[in-house]
C-alpha cells in the first residue's frame, strides 16, 4: 500500500506544472486594463509616469502601485498557468492630487484585483509570450474574464499639454466645443461623471474643432477625456447648468 502511495505522490510531482519563471524579479509595465470588454489605458502624468508591477521569487509578494500600494501573497497553482492571493490584497489609502488617476486606480485595484474581496478561490490564469527580440508581454486574466496586459518595456507616452486643446463654453448648457491647436489623428473621447461613470462616448476625426451636444446631462460637475491612438490622453473638468 506504502509502495503505491509512493508511485502516486512521484506521477503527481512529475505532472505539476512548472511556473514560468520571467515573471519573477522583473518589472512589468502596464499597457491597459480591459474590463467587460472595454479599454482602460494607465495614466502617463507627473504624479504617475507609469504602473508598475513586480513579483518577488523569494516571499511570493506582489506589488503593483498606481498613487497608492496594493501588495499580496501568492501561491500558485500546480496544474496551470495561475496564482491566487492567500490573503487577499492590501492598498493603502493615500488620496492622488489628479483626479484622472484617482478614477484609473478605482478602476485597477476595485474592478480588476477586486481589493478587500479576493479569497483563495479567485485564480488569475498568466500568459507570457516573447516577440523574439526580448521584448516580453503578460497577460493576466481573472476569473471573471477582465485581463490587465503588462509589457517588460515601458511604453513612450506622452500627455497633451493642456494649452493644446480647450473646451468652451464652461459652464455650458446644451453644448461644448473641442478646440485643438494641433491634432494629426483621430480622437477618443469619454464624458464621465465625478464617480468616473461613463456617459458618452465617441471618435472626433481630425478636424480641429467638434461640438458635443452634452443637453441631456444633468446639472453638475463632468469630465471629459480624449485620447489617440498613440495614447496621447487628457482630461479635463466643465460644468453642466
Amino acid at each position: 500500500m506504502k509502495t503505491i502511495l509512493y508511485i502516486l505522490i512521484f506521477n503527481l510531482s512529475l505532472i505539476s506544472f512548472a511556473q514560468d519563471p520571467r515573471m519573477f524579479n522583473t518589472t512589468w509595465y502596464l499597457q491597459n486594463v480591459v474590463i467587460g470588454g472595454q479599454d482602460h489605458f494607465p495614466p502617463s502624468n507627473s504624479e504617475v509616469p507609469y504602473v508598475g508591477l513586480s513579483i518577488d521569487d523569494t516571499n511570493l509578494l506582489l506589488e503593483t502601485g498606481v498613487c497608492n500600494m496594493g501588495s499580496g501573497t501568492i501561491a500558485f497553482n500546480n496544474f496551470n498557468p495561475s496564482f491566487y492571493f492567500t490573503d487577499g490584497m492590501s492598498v493603502t489609502l493615500s488620496d492622488c492630487d489628479n483626479f484622472q488617476n484617482t478614477v484609473f486606480e478605482s478602476t485597477y485595484f476595485n474592478d480588476f484585483f477586486e481589493a478587500g474581496y479576493i479569497d483563495i478561490n479567485d485564480l488569475f490564469f498568466y500568459d507570457i509570450t516573447d516577440d523574439g527580440n526580448g521584448n516580453l508581454s503578460m497577460v493576466i486574466t481573472a476569473g471573471n474574464g477582465n485581463q490587465a496586459i503588462y509589457g517588460n518595456q515601458m511604453l513612450s507616452t506622452m500627455n497633451f499639454d493642456n494649452s493644446e486643446f480647450t473646451i468652451h463654453p464652461n459652464p455650458t448648457h446644451e453644448q461644448i466645443v473641442l478646440s485643438f491647436m494641433l491634432v494629426n489623428d483621430n480622437v477618443n473621447f469619454e464624458i464621465f461623471d465625478s464617480t468616473g461613470k461613463i456617459l458618452k462616448k465617441g471618435v472626433l476625426d481630425k478636424r480641429r474643432n467638434h461640438q458635443l451636444d452634452v443637453s441631456n446631462l444633468s446639472d453638475g460637475i463632468y469630465f471629459l477625456k480624449i485620447n489617440t491612438k498613440s495614447k496621447n490622453v487628457a482630461v479635463k473638468k466643465f460644468v453642466k447648468q
